[in-house]
């Protein structure tokens, strides 16, 4: 969970850095679609997939917020 809201947040964060909000909007969903299906590849439970793609869509969205 540490991991998905690191690796997305940060990536958008990395696209934040350009100062484009359309490089931001694609970067939060590039973020979301390249590290969400690997880090769900190890969940064996609904409530380990459910919180790891919390944590990936509260990352991006905080850092869209924060913009």
């Amino acid at each position: 969970m540490i991991a998905a809201a690191l690796l997305c947040g940060g990536f958008t964060a990395m696209c934040c850095t350009s100062h484009a909000a359309l490089a931001t909007t694609f970067g939060g969903l590039l973020a979301v679609t390249i590290t969400l299906p690997p880090l769900l590849g190890s969940c064996n439970r609904l409530t380990s997939v459910m919180l790891v793609t919390a944590a990936s869509v509260i990352a991006v969205g905080g850092v869209w917020l924060f913009l």
